[in-house]
């Protein structure tokens, strides 16, 4: 889901100040700069919601993690996010396909006589983590 835009519609919280995120500093909602910003809480990494009282401590934040937008933001619409989870992995099972469509392999079936039966099959090598996914999924 993507950020809500914070440029002409800030946050409020209950009465007519709030402090700043990184020195804790009174200021107004006029001069308050919000920012949105992805960072580990414990064992997840969770949006947060930052009140800025200068541009200096916009470049004191800490950089987020692999795979999350690399910046505090403004959020909105047009912001550019990394690919989620499913989307990667959609995107590498398409190369991998595109890759192995060469690859096909041909299995000839024969008896105990080791005469080749008439019919053989042709199937195509599926990664352990489709397998996996399609497991997961049921």
């Amino acid at each position: 889901m993507g950020f809500p835009r914070l440029n002409h519609n800030p946050v409020r919280y209950l009465g007519d100040t709030v402090n700043c995120s990184v020195c804790g500093k009174t200021m107004t909602y006029e001069q308050t700069n919000q920012l949105w910003i992805s960072l580990n809480v414990g064992t997840d990494i969770l949006p947060l919601l930052t009140n800025l009282c200068s541009k200096e401590y916009e470049s004191k934040l800490p950089t987020p993690p692999k795979d999350y937008v690399q910046f505090a933001h403004k959020g909105g619409a047009g912001l550019k996010q990394p690919l989620d989870e499913d989307e990667r992995f959609e995107l590498e099972m398409k190369d991998y396909e595109d890759n192995q469509s060469d690859n096909v392999i041909v299995i000839t079936q024969t008896d105990n006589n080791e005469t080749p039966l008439d019919k053989s099959t042709e199937r195509k090598e599926f990664p352990i983590l489709k397998l996996i996914r399609k497991i997961w999924e049921r």
